[in-house]
């Protein structure tokens, strides 16, 4: 009896998270099986759920997930806010499975750039040591990083793309390239 209750429980859940638009939540708990793709990273799309790893037949390595652009259009050049950073680096934590490190990862954003990726004449915001952007990447880490992590196709003047290599870096304990890094 006790399995049966928690089935029926596992699929409200599910049912509930994906009804009122929530699908990290179901991600985040287990319940989906596959990975999500489909989207296209900088302005919305549609969430399509793909097999999973084993009827691929492989393991999934982190440039197999596309992510989701539940919040923002990032092409724009108007700065996000905090709120919509912080999700972002929540989701991506939640996305690759890293250690928590987002009340790192938001009061370094915080003292590099004040959550800003474009200054008020809308250029990329640049550093003394030309840094760009939100995360104050320099160009020669953020691309090596971007291959190191088989995330190829992302660009550095894009600040969900920043965020996503941030939290992978974070993730593997490089928080070293920040100047404003609390560890």
């Amino acid at each position: 009896m006790k399995i049966y209750n928690h089935l029926i429980i596992s699929l409200i859940i599910l049912l509930l998270a994906i009804s009122i638009g929530f699908p990290i939540i179901a991600y985040h708990f287990g319940y989906l099986e596959g990975y999500l793709s489909g989207v296209d990273s900088n302005c919305g799309g549609t969430i399509t759920l793909n097999e999973p790893r084993e009827e691929r037949g492989g393991e999934s390595t982190v440039s197999d997930i596309e992510p989701i652009p539940v919040l923002v259009n990032t092409t724009e050049t108007t700065n996000p806010s905090k709120e919509e950073v912080e999700t972002l680096v929540k989701y991506y934590i939640t996305l690759y499975k890293t250690d928590d490190y987002a009340q790192e990862i938001m009061d370094t954003l915080d003292c590099e750039s004040k959550f800003r990726h474009w200054d008020n004449n809308g250029n990329l915001l640049l550093g003394q040591a030309q840094e760009i952007g939100i995360a104050q990447f320099k160009r020669t880490t953020f691309d090596y990083y971007k291959n190191y992590y088989g995330l190829k196709d992302l660009k550095v003047e894009n600040w969900n793309d920043q965020i996503r290599i941030t939290v992978l870096m974070w993730g593997t304990k490089k928080w070293n390239h920040w100047t404003c890094s609390p560890l």
